[in-house]
């Protein structure tokens, strides 16, 4: 007997292919998932939310030390030069200056300047590289009150992404009740 089976290869087989189709599958979309998960991950919760949440509390005690010594000021951002100058309205008893900068967005890409007084009332930090757009501000220097030294704050934000013509921007600091 005879018989030619016309039999058709493996790869030509719909059984095969239902059965390997979906693990096929698996091995392109997991690596993009994980890809995916891991990198847009989002913040994670503080382990001490409790402290965390206390601490509001002495934020709120130097904003309004901050208005009680009527602190005000601007804030100057001059990109041709990278100069970040800070122009008090009445003379301050501190040394420096630190200016927070928190990204809306991104806790990655935070980041402090030490501001250095170069007059009474007239402190200057470098700009190297910082990135345009949106910030959250929180200007913080210090007091000798009541025989004490004392930290004040003013928080604020600032958009940084439409630069006039000159290349500069200034944001007018203010210590005010909410």
């Amino acid at each position: 007997m005879n018989t030619l089976s016309s039999a058709k290869p493996w790869y030509k087989e719909l059984w095969f292919w239902l059965l390997v189709s979906p693990m096929l599958t698996l091995v392109v979309s997991v690596p993009v998932m994980l890809t995916t998960a891991f990198k847009g991950a989002d913040d994670r919760v503080l382990d001490n939310y409790y402290k965390e949440g206390r601490m509001i509390n002495h934020r709120f005690e130097e904003h309004e030390l901050a208005v009680q010594l009527g602190v005000t000021g601007v804030l100057a951002f001059d990109w041709t030069v990278g100069e970040l100058w800070f122009t008090a309205e009445k003379p301050l008893t501190s040394n420096n200056l630190d200016l927070y900068f928190s990204h809306p967005a991104n806790a990655n890409k935070d980041f402090s300047l030490t501001l250095k007084q170069v007059s009474p009332n007239r402190y200057r930090a470098d700009l190297d590289g910082m990135e345009r757009g949106r910030w959250y501000i929180s200007l913080q220097g210090t007091v000798n009150h009541e025989g004490v030294e004392s930290h004040w704050r003013i928080p604020s934000d600032v958009n940084l992404a439409n630069v006039d013509a000159s290349n500069r921007t200034s944001k007018e600091l203010i210590a005010t009740t909410h």
